[in-house]
C-alpha cells in the first residue's frame, strides 16, 4: 500500500480509549484516514500524504515540535522503530508515545537494546485482531505499546484487551 497505510478499525482504536486515558495535546503522526484522531479531543493530524488532508502535511521524521503530552499512530511498520524514536524524542518529558504494534515487533536482537533503553509503560494485547485489508485480519497478533518519557522502571502494565 502507498506510504505503508493500513487503516485503523474502530474497535481497535476503542480497545485502547476505554483502557487508557487520553489527555492533553495529541499528535496523530500517520493520520492516514483520521480514524484514530475524530476520536480523540485535541488531537492535531499529521501526515506526509497532502490527499489525507492533515492539519500538517509533513515527514514525522522531520517533524519537532516538542509541544505535545501524547503522540499516538498506527505507524508505517516499516519504519515504526524510526516513529518512536523521534516521538520519544520530542514528547514532552513524561508524555506517552502510543503505537499500534505486531506483537512480534518485542522480537528482534536489533531491538533488544532499544527496549532496555526505553522500557515500556503498558502493553495492551489486542484479543480481537484488526482486520486491515478487505475485512480480514492477518494471523498476526497486534497490541498498543505505550511508552512514557523519562520512565526508566521495567515493570510493564500488560492487559488483554
Amino acid at each position: 500500500m502507498e506510504y505503508d497505510r493500513y487503516e485503523t478499525p474502530d474497535h481497535t482504536i476503542f480497545s485502547l480509549l476505554n483502557n487508557f486515558e487520553i489527555q492533553g495535546n495529541v499528535l496523530e503522526c500517520a493520520c492516514g484516514n483520521k480514524n484514530i484522531s475524530t476520536k480523540i479531543q485535541n488531537c492535531i493530524t499529521l501526515d506526509i500524504d497532502h490527499n489525507v488532508y492533515p492539519d500538517i502535511v509533513q515527514d514525522f521524521l522531520t517533524f519537532e515540535e516538542k509541544t505535545f503530552d501524547i503522540i499516538i499512530t498506527n505507524p508505517p511498520y516499516s519504519i515504526a522503530i524510526e516513529f518512536i524514536t523521534h516521538a520519544l524524542d520530542i514528547v514532552k518529558e513524561n508524555g506517552f508515545v502510543i503505537m499500534l504494534l505486531r506483537i512480534n515487533f518485542l522480537e528482534s536482537q536489533k531491538r533488544q537494546d532499544f527496549f532496555i533503553q526505553n522500557p515500556l509503560h503498558s502493553l495492551f494485547v489486542l484479543s480481537k485482531r484488526p482486520c486491515f485489508i478487505n475485512g480480514r485480519s492477518d494471523s498476526t497478533g497486534y497490541a498498543w505499546f505505550i511508552w512514557q518519557k523519562g520512565k526508566k522502571d521495567t515493570n510493564v502494565n500488560v492487559k488483554f484487551v
